[in-house]
């Protein structure tokens, strides 16, 4: 028997050979068994068979119909004289790193699925509420909870400290052995109002590293950065801002971040293609002009450079007003900023930095920096 919180499956084998079980269990986790063998438990008790020579069929309690149906089958039980039952307990762990959590969001963006691979997987609704859920709960702290629902969708929640930075975050990443590009997703243990955002970590070059000096230097609450290049299918469906798509992880995740949170999300443009154009181009996504765009105009420019605000009529190439996640932050009367960075900035961590050190000074005030 293997039971994830709600989910809960049972099946026979006609074996006791724990390998063979191990394989089973990791093949229906969807995990490798390198990665279950250390928390999987073994009671194997001998008992008369009651379905000798019959079908039985194995009970799937998922919260969605159609999971049932794909995961019920026929196992034949052998006339052997006797059968073999194998109580299995299975605790989902939280995994465990240290190190630099740069180096760790590198990693992660070393995984994404690149352009034109038609690699990226769209998820099914059971699929993205799931994830959605799990990282609801480390929001809440319940970092045990988190990981056993993520098992259900192949994700793990690793706890990663980095001692340079004296500090402890949450990561909801895939498991090593899938790569589907749902994404990967930070929560700090500290507390904040801002959130990052990295929807095009390989189409707007560089933004997972000014996203990951900002969230660093502000002590951010959260790091949000897509799993799939934003091209990497046909349609757009792989790209996470894209007008009307709501069928992504992402934007179930999105809907999980309170109202009260502030969400910076970075893109990237070259001014050979926006003519005239300032360094950086702000925007609310509707020509609003919220106080706090206002105020992180001021510090970029302290820092040294041209900002513009998309206000309806102004910088309109670069006013995000088509970006679903923005759409459905403003709906719920959430701060939602579109940031759009020149390449000189990107490329340049001495510019990058400069860029974090105005995202400090802005969102400090409801922050731990």
């Amino acid at each position: 028997k293997i039971k994830i919180d709600d989910n809960e499956q049972e099946f026979t084998l006609e074996t006791t050979d724990e390998e063979a079980i191990l394989y089973e269990i990791a093949s229906r986790l969807g995990v490798t068994v390198e990665e279950i063998i250390d928390f999987v438990e073994f009671e194997v008790e001998e008992i008369e068979p009651e379905f000798e020579g019959k079908i039985v069929r194995i009970e799937s309690k998922e919260t969605e119909k159609e999971e049932k149906e794909d995961e019920e089958e026929d196992i034949k039980v052998f006339s052997s004289g006797v059968d073999v039952s194998a109580a299995i307990k299975l605790n989902v762990r939280i995994y465990k790193e240290i190190g630099s959590l740069r180096d760790k969001i590198s990693k992660l963006k070393s995984k994404i699925i690149r352009r034109d691979t038609n690699a990226y997987v769209v998820p099914r609704n059971n699929e993205r509420s799931t994830l959605a859920n799990a990282f609801e709960q480390i929001l809440k702290s319940d970092a045990s909870k988190s990981a056993s629902i993520a098992s259900n969708v192949k994700y793990k929640v690793t706890e990663f400290t980095d001692n340079s930075l004296q500090q402890k975050f949450y990561i909801l990443e895939e498991n090593s052995s899938i790569n589907r590009g749902w994404g990967s997703y930070i929560v700090s243990t500290l507390p904040s109002c801002l959130v990052i955002d990295i929807p095009h970590p390989l189409f707007d070059v560089n933004t997972p590293e000014v996203g990951t000096e900002a969230f660093i230097v502000v002590k951010a609450s959260t790091f949000l950065m897509a799993g799939a290049h934003r091209y990497a299918n046909a349609n757009e469906v792989a790209d996470v801002s894209a007008e009307n798509n709501d069928k992504t992880a992402y934007y179930e995740i999105y809907k999980k971040i309170s109202k009260d949170k502030h969400i910076l999300q970075l893109h990237g443009f070259s001014r050979q293609n926006h003519l005239g154009y300032p360094d950086i181009v702000l925007s609310a996504g509707d020509g609003s002009l919220p106080s706090i765009i206002q105020t992180f105009k001021t510090n970029l420019e302290t820092e040294g450079f041209s900002v513009g605000i998309y206000d309806g009529n102004n910088w309109t190439d670069l006013g995000g007003t088509k970006n679903v996640l923005g759409k459905y932050i403003r709906g719920k009367g959430g701060i939602w900023i579109h940031a759009e960075l020149e390449r000189f900035i990107r490329d340049d961590k001495a510019q990058y930095t400069k860029f974090a050190n105005a995202v400090k000074k802005t969102w400090c005030y409801c922050s731990s920096c």
